[in-house]
């Protein structure tokens, strides 16, 4: 088969989840998050979460997190007409960036995502929606539901497709990381190791691994290589 889909999953601390049903409150409980029903103030939403075993607010910046969230809030969304999420980011007024709670930026190829409009505003606190323009900065005052979620996220995802004798083209800029692996897999899951890594490509010759971050790349043939291709952020 020349497309092989891969899904690799490794789940460490979240595997055993102690969060099957704490309230009313619970719309949507998940290895990963929980989304909470009922719209409360952003200060309020922190201490709501730890309540429940979490560590706070979720972080949510990679394509699997974002879609696993995205459906995790489809009830709240199509029943009552959510719009928008609290999640664990924030603006950084020192770094004059939106910083997660865990200390990582906002990847450039989240839905919508435009840093500029964003930075504009003096708000600091941002709501997540998984239509149109992903993140906004609001009133923290403002209610809405929260996602709750774990920072230190100790499971790794990726999913995608492996495209076997291809190497991908693409431009130097978006280098993460390259590094010796002794297979194709160990370099999958190097990738799940990185949010921003969205191309995992390995030389069969060289043994050799390269991540790419967002960006344009194509595929070309070459017979000593294999190319894991990330799945995208979904939108609806």
């Amino acid at each position: 088969m020349k497309n092989l889909f891969v899904f690799v999953r490794a789940v460490i601390a979240c595997e055993i989840y102690r969060l099957i049903n704490r309230g009313d409150n619970v719309v949507a409980v998940g290895k990963m998050y929980q989304v909470l029903s009922k719209r409360i103030h952003f200060s309020m939403a922190e201490s709501e979460c730890q309540k429940r075993g979490y560590d706070g607010l979720a972080v949510i910046n990679s394509p699997e997190e974002f879609n696993y969230a995205s459906q995790l809030t489809e009830h709240l969304r199509f029943t009552v007409g959510a719009k928008g999420f609290w999640v664990a980011l924030s603006y950084n007024v020192d770094r004059q960036k939106l910083i997660w709670i865990d200390g990582s930026e906002v990847v450039s190829d989240m839905p919508g995502f435009r840093s500029g409009k964003l930075l504009d505003s003096q708000k600091v606190c941002t709501r997540i929606r998984f239509s149109g323009v992903a993140l906004g900065k609001i009133n923290c005052s403002n209610p809405r539901y929260p996602i709750c979620g774990y920072h230190k996220r100790d499971f790794v995802q990726a999913t995608g497709q492996t495209l076997r004798s291809s190497k991908p083209v693409f431009n130097e800029s978006m280098m993460l990381a390259q590094h010796k692996m002794e297979s194709h897999l160990y370099c999958t899951l190097l990738c799940s190791r990185f949010s921003m890594c969205r191309v995992a490509w390995f030389e069969s010759l060289t043994l050799t691994c390269s991540v790419l971050g967002p960006g344009h790349f194509s595929i070309s043939k070459d017979l000593g290589s294999q190319t894991f291709v990330r799945v995208a952020f979904s939108t609806n």
